[in-house]
C-alpha cells in the first residue's frame, strides 16, 4: 500500500530545493552569519515539512515563506546575541568586585547623571525608541510597530540617538571610558 503522504513530502522537498538559495540568502541578510543562516534554513525546512498542507498556494506561498524566514532569522539572531552577551555568574562576580562600593558617589555616579540629563534632552521618537530598546529590551521590529515607522527608520533613529547621547555625555562629563570618540 502506497504512503498517502509521500506525494506531499515530495512536493515540500521540491519546494525547499527550489528556494534553498533564496532562504539562505535572505536569512544571511538578517543574521549576517553563515552558520546561523544555515540554522534558519533547517528550521524553516522543518516548518515547511510539518505544515505543508496548511501553507497557502500560488504566490501567497512565497510570501508566507519569506515571512517565516524573517521571523526565524530574527528569533535566532536574538537568541544568538543573548547567548553571546550573557556572562556567567562567576564572571559577573569578578566584574562586580572590580568596582569600589562607593563608585556611585564618584565618576560612575557623575557619568550616570550626565547620561540621564542627556537622555532627557532627546526629542521626538528618539527618546521613545532608545527607552524601548535599552530600558524595555524590545527588538527593533516591535519598536517599529509601536512607533508606526519602518524598521530601517528605527535603526537610523537608534544610531543617531547613540551618537547624540555620546556627544552630549562627552561635553558634560569628559571623554567616555575607553577613550574613543562618539560614533555609531
Amino acid at each position: 500500500m502506497a504512503d498517502p503522504h509521500a506525494e506531499l513530502r515530495i512536493q515540500a522537498v521540491a519546494f525547499l530545493a527550489r528556494h534553498q538559495r533564496m532562504v539562505q540568502a535572505y536569512a544571511y541578510s538578517i543574521v549576517n552569519d553563515f552558520h546561523l543562516a544555515e540554522d534558519v534554513y533547517q528550521e524553516v525546512s522543518m516548518i515547511v515539512a510539518s505544515k505543508w498542507e496548511e501553507i497557502p498556494e500560488g504566490d501567497a506561498r512565497e510570501y508566507w515563506l519569506k515571512e517565516v524566514i524573517r521571523r526565524k532569522a530574527l528569533e535566532l539572531r536574538r537568541r544568538h546575541r543573548q547567548r553571546e552577551s550573557l556572562l556567567s555568574a562567576e564572571a559577573l562576580e569578578q566584574v562586580a568586585t572590580a568596582f569600589p562600593a562607593d563608585a556611585e558617589s564618584g565618576a560612575i555616579g557623575d557619568l550616570r547623571e550626565a547620561m540621564a540629563r542627556c537622555l532627557g534632552r532627546l526629542g521626538g521618537d528618539a527618546r521613545t525608541v532608545v527607552e524601548a530598546r535599552y530600558a524595555e529590551d524590545l527588538d527593533c521590529a516591535t519598536i517599529a510597530e509601536r512607533v508606526k515607522r519602518p524598521i530601517a527608520s528605527v535603526y537610523t533613529i537608534l544610531k543617531r540617538a547613540r551618537v547624540a547621547l555620546a556627544e552630549c555625555v562627552e561635553r558634560a562629563h569628559g571623554p567616555l571610558p575607553g577613550g574613543g570618540k562618539a560614533r555609531a
